[in-house]
């Protein structure tokens, strides 16, 4: 018997740019909560959302968005919505041209101005030649529009240390209420200074648990 999926309507709610992701209950919603963006998005993968978090911790970031728009690779147009998606789509259909377009996963604003589109892969599987060519024209693309394109790689093995603690990071970056007072900052710069350089020699002599380590 052939399965059945509903559609995903609660998906409405969320974030889900130009592309639809996950649109049936047969695939995987991978949801994060941005502040910046003051929404929740719906990803593709977990390496997504360890990206997402990522900008949410880069100081520099002042915001950023799944999907933001497909990239036309033969007119060179920036199409923002999936409405626009669909009409170049006929048109080349009317034309009997094979449309070729690009998607990235993320497109960042800068606090000091600009903007980045960032492709997310995970380590070891970042792509064949004809990928290689696709992204190579979609940075020309772009970088016509005055937007550059950047891969970000995210480590394979889950015991990285950038996979183990950026979620814990992410999580006490919400805890604004446990955020080290003034004085506690000097402390640290003291500490510092005298040779402290583990958690081991900070968080007993400023008198925290080690389950504080995150928001220090």
């Amino acid at each position: 018997m052939k399965r059945q999926y509903g559609t995903r309507g609660g998906l409405a709610r969320t974030a889900v740019g130009v592309r639809k992701v996950a649109p049936t209950y047969g695939k995987t919603a991978t949801l994060t909560h941005s502040a910046k963006a003051n929404t929740t998005f719906v990803l593709e993968s977990n390496a997504e959302r360890f990206a997402s978090q990522l900008l949410e911790l880069e100081p520099n970031a002042r915001t950023h968005r799944p999907q933001p728009y497909t990239v036309d690779l033969v007119d060179g147009a920036l199409l923002g919505s999936q409405a626009q998606v669909a009409a170049a789509r006929s048109r080349r259909k009317a034309r009997d041209q094979q449309s070729w377009s690009y998607t990235p996963d993320f497109s960042v604003l800068w606090s000091m101005g600009g903007e980045t589109c960032v492709e997310v892969k995970l380590e070891g599987y970042t792509g064949d030649d004809a990928y290689s060519s696709k992204l190579e024209r979609a940075r020309q693309v772009l970088d016509g529009h005055g937007i550059e394109l950047k891969v970000l790689v995210i480590p394979k093995y889950w015991r990285h240390p950038l996979r183990t603690n950026l979620p814990l990071l992410h999580q006490a970056l919400k805890r604004k209420d446990l955020m080290p007072d003034e004085q506690v900052m000097l402390d640290i710069e003291r500490l510092a200074a005298s040779g402290a350089a583990t958690l081991r020699d900070f968080c007993p002599a400023l008198g925290m648990d080690m389950r504080m380590a995150p928001v220090l």
